[in-house]
């Protein structure tokens, strides 16, 4: 009706994992396990959305339009991530022994979706997003206290840029989406990306981590400064 908090998913990779069907999601290790399995296998590494269940899911607008897929988005992009989901679910489950039960609707291209820092109900809660890496950090029971506190829901509602995940390995998933054209017979040419340099000052490159960000890197000549503790 407009009014949920909820956002359309036509242009992202999504798994949509419900606890009731996923007990060993409260393992967040596994999820994060799970999450760098998606990064392995196709390029993406996804953010994390927890508010009852888990959602995994990477933003792939900025993607599919330098890459010139348009309109095939809306089509014929959620009917190769509903294959992919399934291949994914089966291959983990031989390599982790977890049963990956997802939600097949979410491919519908008018399908809509949790919004992230959305208020949950039935958990009297907020939904928060986390990076892979930080939920090995965590348990179920300190995302939680996160989700209930206020506080720590607005400083995150203020640091996070409204995207999710990111695409690690352009290519890799440029591929595999070639390779699933070719087979049902669809004719789009889609180009490879040109790669951007990398500069690195000459003091060389840093990280911090931060739980709802991930890590974050900067030039080490900026070490000491507040800013990048904060």
């Amino acid at each position: 009706d407009g009014d949920g908090p909820y956002v359309p998913v036509a242009y992202d990779f999504v798994i949509d994992l419900d606890l009731k069907d996923n007990p060993w999601i409260v393992d967040l290790a596994k999820v994060a396990e799970f999450a760098d399995f998606i990064k392995e296998k196709l390029g993406l590494e996804p953010s994390v959305l927890i508010a009852k269940g888990v959602q995994l899911r990477v933003t792939l607008l900025d993607l599919h339009v330098r890459a010139g897929i348009g309109k095939l988005a809306l089509d014929v992009v959620p009917k190769a991530h509903a294959t992919w989901a399934m291949k994914l679910a089966k291959e983990f489950k031989s390599r982790a022994g977890v049963d990956v039960v997802y939600d097949n609707e979410v491919y519908d291209a008018a399908r809509i979706t949790r919004l992230d820092l959305s208020y949950h109900a039935e958990i009297g809660a907020f939904a928060l997003p986390f990076r892979p890496a930080a939920l090995r950090r965590l348990t179920l029971e300190e995302v939680r206290e996160r989700q209930r506190s206020e506080k720590y829901v607005l400083a995150v509602a203020k640091a996070h840029p409204g995207m999710w995940g990111r695409v690690v390995d352009a290519e890799k998933y440029l591929e595999k989406l070639r390779a699933y054209l070719r087979r049902r017979n669809i004719k789009l040419e889609i180009p490879k990306l040109p790669t951007k340099p990398r500069r690195i000052s000459v003091g060389g490159v840093r990280s911090a981590v931060e739980e709802a960000l991930g890590e974050i890197e900067y030039d080490a000549r900026l070490d000491g400064f507040g800013w990048v503790e904060v």
